[in-house]
């Protein structure tokens, strides 16, 4: 089932999460001691390049948001050193494994020092066939990261938003491989913190405290074959979000039900869809309930074995923020990933996201509509197994209701990657 409340720390499974802290690119690391109990496998990405919006201004300044002073944001270009060491480690046996990854990256802006950002995010989590009718998997996530400006930073001066995320996840899998049924139940706490702009400096600035919560999560699939490699699912999902400021009207819960198929009807297709209805209700009565079409797909093609193709897209409500109650989400992805050689590869991929802000009527965000279109071109030459080089291009271009966060931006970035 995938997980409708993204945090960006639980992973579906152990497999996807082991899959996800791998180094991006071509080299394949290998283990420092492979014959130790446990494997410990480091990695270390650099990268230098060009952006040419750090801020996400809007290109015309009578329309940017304006500074203590009065005066329109001034737009800010920077040469920009990013570095990202890996530390992997993973141990297991037959039935079972367990893995952690610590990932640090440093931003330094070169003419820009006061937007140098240190994020931090760590990920884990296990497997255990405990036999062939039952399986239990878990996971667990940390991060520290610093958000994009937000148009209400900008007015009010005050610095980017660093939000703390911390969560646990569990499941359990019963119904053997090649079973008519299968039922999945799996549990999940999420905490959300943040580490400044806890107190609005003004009225309508950054007001964090009012942003923290607990989410407390309980869902369960059943999987029913019905062909050779094609499973429909029918899943459920309560979530009760408490937020640590009781003032907070965005307190209440949540109640998605979804169906849709799960195949790999070929050895070159595979995907999960589900399609169905979320509904957020508030404690506060004063907030009207708001419920919406959700679904959730992602579809991997891979018509020859240099070619990957991927489609994903997804629709829920996420959890409001600078005064809204709310935001509906929609996202959609494709990328295509092709190897042109033993050492040469490239991926591009295309984005669409639209964000419909819900917020009292007169609040700041009412009826605001963002659509955000985003592209990624990458290339990566292989030099060893260890080493790779390569370079990506990202653009992306925001459209909005609200003029002041309307900005387009570029950055281009040379890599280098390697294991040890």
């Amino acid at each position: 089932m995938v997980r409708l409340n993204y945090t960006g720390l639980i992973a579906v499974s152990a497999a996807g999460l082991l899959a996800a802290i791998q180094p991006v690119g071509a080299i394949q690391p290998k283990p420092l001691n492979p014959d130790g109990p446990f494997s410990v496998i480091p990695s270390l990405e650099v990268e230098y390049g060009y952006d040419d919006n750090v801020n996400q201004v809007a290109e015309n300044p009578a329309v940017r948001a304006r500074g203590a002073d009065g005066e329109p944001v001034e737009k800010e270009t920077s040469s920009v050193v990013e570095v990202v060491p890996v530390f992997a480690v993973q141990a297991g046996r037959r039935d079972s494994r367990f893995f952690a990854a610590y990932r640090p990256r440093y931003v330094r802006y070169l003419e820009q020092r006061e937007r140098d950002q240190f994020n931090h995010r760590l990920q884990g989590g296990g497997e255990t066939v405990i036999n062939r009718r039952n399986r239990v998997q878990g996971a667990f996530g940390y991060s520290r990261v610093e958000e994009p400006l937000t148009v209400t930073n900008r007015r009010f001066g005050e610095d980017a938003s660093i939000r703390v995320d911390r969560s646990v996840n569990g499941e359990w899998l019963f119904g053997a491989e090649g079973a008519r049924g299968q039922l999945q139940l799996d549990l999940g706490l999420t905490q959300r913190r943040y580490a400044n702009n806890l107190s609005p400096v003004a009225a309508g600035a950054t007001d964090n405290a009012g942003s923290e919560y607990n989410d407390y999560d309980i869902g369960s699939t059943l999987g029913i074959r019905v062909g050779g490699r094609t499973r429909a699912l029918l899943s459920a999902r309560y979530s009760k979000i408490d937020y640590t400021l009781s003032s907070s009207p965005r307190g209440g819960s949540e109640m998605s039900v979804l169906t849709g198929l799960r195949w790999k009807a070929t050895g070159k297709t595979t995907g999960e869809i589900e399609f169905g209805r979320q509904r957020k209700g508030y404690d506060d009565p004063a907030v009207a309930t708001n419920a919406v079409n959700t679904w959730a797909a992602e579809i991997l093609w891979e018509p020859r074995g240099r070619d990957e193709v991927t489609l994903s897209t997804t629709n829920l409500l996420q959890e409001g923020g600078s005064g809204e109650i709310a935001v509906e989400s929609q996202d959609t992805t494709i990328a295509w990933a092709h190897e042109w050689g033993a050492r040469v590869s490239s991926s591009v991929a295309l984005g669409y996201q639209r964000r419909d802000y819900i917020a009292r009527i007169g609040t700041f965000n009412a009826g605001r509509t963002d659509k955000l279109s985003s592209v990624t071109i990458g290339w990566n030459y292989a030099v060893r197994r260890w080493m790779d080089l390569g370079m990506t291009w990202f653009y992306r271009e925001n459209r909005s209701t609200a003029a002041a966060a309307e900005y387009e931006r570029n950055t281009v970035l040379l890599r280098l990657e390697v294991s040890f």
